[in-house]
Formats: structure tokens, C-alpha cells, sequence
């Protein structure tokens, strides 16, 4: 939890480069009321930039998972 802190306090303070893919973002928009508004005012407080996926994405994630997720 410690380190879920941590990530987000340097995500809020511009540490990153925030890349949300829009599966992700259409995930978002098909929650339930409650989730979607409390995710979108919680992405409302950071810059992100939403990308579209592609098969150069695709191949990404799939090195990823192949990987077991990120280090």
C-alpha cells in the first residue's frame, strides 16, 4: 500500500508520463455510476494522455503479460 502511495503522490506531481489506452478509458465509462464518477474525478487531478491501441500496443502488452506484468 505504502508503494501505491508513493506512485500516485509522483503521478499527481508530474514524475511520470501517464498513457491511458482507450480500452481502458471504455472500461471506465461502463462501470457502474458510482466507480465511473469516483475514477473520473480521480483522473480529473492528473494530465494523462489517452492513446489508441494498435498492434504495435498489442505486441506491448503481450510482452508484458508474457512477462508476468510489469517489474
Amino acid at each position: 500500500m505504502t508503494d501505491t502511495i508513493k506512485l500516485w503522490e509522483d503521478v499527481v506531481n508530474d514524475v511520470y508520463d501517464i498513457l491511458i489506452s482507450d480500452i481502458t478509458m471504455a472500461e471506465i465509462s461502463r462501470c457502474p455510476e458510482l466507480k465511473r464518477s469516483f475514477m473520473r474525478s480521480t483522473l480529473a487531478n492528473i494530465k494523462y494522455e489517452e492513446v489508441k491501441h494498435n498492434i504495435e500496443s498489442e505486441n506491448l502488452s503481450e510482452k508484458y503479460l508474457k512477462g508476468c506484468g510489469l517489474p
